[in-house]
């Protein structure tokens, strides 16, 4: 976990981390070849990119929309 998503996580309200962790649970289950990083990026609502050496780089949205994106359980 790099120190740009600790930080936002750690900002969050316990309903809105709850939330993450359950999607991320949930998307670690769908397929179980996923990264922990890849499944809470995607609770979180980040977009996945690809650098020129094709790295996966991630676009951490803001604080706001992440409580908007996680403000529920998608269970």
């Amino acid at each position: 976990m790099n120190e740009e998503l600790y930080e936002l996580l750690l900002k969050l309200p316990k309903e809105n981390l709850i939330n993450i962790m359950w999607n991320a649970l949930d998307e670690m289950q769908t397929h179980n070849m996923r990264t922990r990083i890849f499944c809470i990026m995607k609770s979180i609502g980040a977009i996945e990119k690809r650098d020129e050496h094709n790295k996966i780089k991630y676009s951490v949205p803001k604080i706001n929309i992440v409580k908007e994106y996680t403000s529920s359980m998608g269970l």
